[in-house]
């Protein structure tokens, strides 16, 4: 609050002056959070992780402020505890920080909310996993001329199951219960088929069949490199 007083005179009275007080009500500044200085905990990258199926990160409990005037000393601190706006892979996602405080000599010349969001700084990243490739029950890797490919299943291998999302794994166990892992791998993490066609084989020859993997959109991915199986094509008489 100022208090100042003003004198009034009038061109047309040369005699006439009044004092007239006025009282200004002078309120703080609003100012931002300068999003690009937002870090992870680390201090060493904007705030992205690994897809772990919940919003919460944690970053640097510091940042720097738009709007400070020059001279005036005034930083801002706030929980390292934030969250993104969905818990699923992207970029750009908005930031919600809780907790936030001025500090400094100048902090009553300005105002921030306690909880800010900022918009458009977040990424979270597909959890890469590791998958395994095995002939269904009952399919032998060796088929007459003729016949169909064999049948082959996909799973994860027991790290990759261990590093599921809470509600990814239920979904997981529920595709087990099923005998249906590779229905699994094609709802979350996006096989699309298998690299050979049928019914076009000679005989006396081995063929590889590898799955074909299409993760985008999806919050998991695997690479097919190095994930195949063969199987071999013979003539009735076995040749």
């Amino acid at each position: 609050t100022l208090q100042i007083t003003v004198t009034i005179t009038d061109s047309n009275n040369p005699g006439f002056s009044q004092l007239c007080p006025i009282t200004l009500n002078i309120l703080p500044k609003e100012i931002e959070l300068d999003g690009s200085t937002i870090k992870t905990s680390d201090g060493q990258k904007t705030p992205t992780k690994e897809y772990d199926g919940n919003t919460h990160i944690d970053v640097k409990s510091t940042a720097d402020l738009i709007g400070i005037i020059n001279g005036d000393d005034v930083s801002v601190a706030f929980d390292q505890s934030a969250n993104f706006d969905s818990a699923v892979v992207g970029t750009g996602k908005d930031v919600t920080l809780t907790g936030v405080i001025l500090s400094g000599a100048q902090k009553h010349r300005y105002t921030i909310p306690d909880t800010v969001t900022v918009s458009g700084i977040g990424t979270i990243e597909a959890k890469a996993l590791t998958l395994v490739m095995s002939l269904m029950d009952g399919e032998s890797d060796t088929v007459k001329f003729g016949m169909a490919t064999p049948k082959y299943k996909l799973d994860l291998d027991a790290a990759s199951i261990a590093n599921l999302a809470p509600s990814d794994k239920a979904a997981y166990d529920s595709y087990v219960l099923a005998d249906d892992t590779t229905g699994f791998v094609r709802e979350y993490i996006g096989f699309t088929g298998w690299s050979t066609p049928r019914d076009l084989y000679s005989a006396s020859k081995s063929y590889t069949v590898v799955p074909l993997i299409s993760s985008t959109g999806k919050n998991y991915t695997a690479s097919a490199s190095g994930l195949s199986m063969s199987f071999t094509v013979t003539r009735d008489d076995g040749t």
